[in-house]
């Protein structure tokens, strides 16, 4: 009798020990794809301050953010070629990437973003150049192609 009794233990244990390691297994590739998508997101957010600096920087590209006029209800999107060329140099071709000119004070939407996407927005503001005083908001709205 007693050495039933140790088998039905020595089972438990190691019905408890197999769980154990599932356990282990999947936490690690949980928090491995969870690391994954960060560095990615890290990447992409990158690549937005990248250009938004060189946006801020360039005088030319910074008149044309200003000569935009856009309504509070309504952003401005499609730009003339010096923006939008800009916009797909410095862009990785897995991106898609839009820039929205807005009103400081409005709302600074996209109206075209993909639903079923996550999408990675940073955001600057173009107050000045030695000439016009006329503050916008620019908005990068970016995600993956796949």
């Amino acid at each position: 009798m007693l050495g039933k009794n140790k088998k039905g233990w020595i089972k438990i244990l190691e019905a408890f020990i197999a769980i154990l390691l599932l356990v282990g297994i999947l936490t690690a590739v949980i928090v491995k794809a969870n690391f994954r998508e960060s560095g990615l997101a890290e990447n992409i957010y990158e690549i937005q301050d990248s250009l938004l600096r060189k946006i801020q920087i360039n005088q030319s590209l910074r008149v044309e953010v200003l000569s935009t006029i856009p309504t509070i209800n309504s952003n401005q999107t499609g730009f003339s070629s010096m923006l939008n060329l800009t916009l797909r140099e410095n862009t990785p071709s897995r991106l898609n990437c839009e820039l929205v000119i807005c009103a400081e004070i409005g709302s600074c939407l996209f109206d075209a973003l993909p639903s079923s996407k996550e999408v990675y927005v940073r955001s600057i503001i173009v107050a000045a150049n030695y000439q016009t005083y006329s503050p916008r908001k620019l908005n990068m709205f970016c995600w993956l192609k796949r």
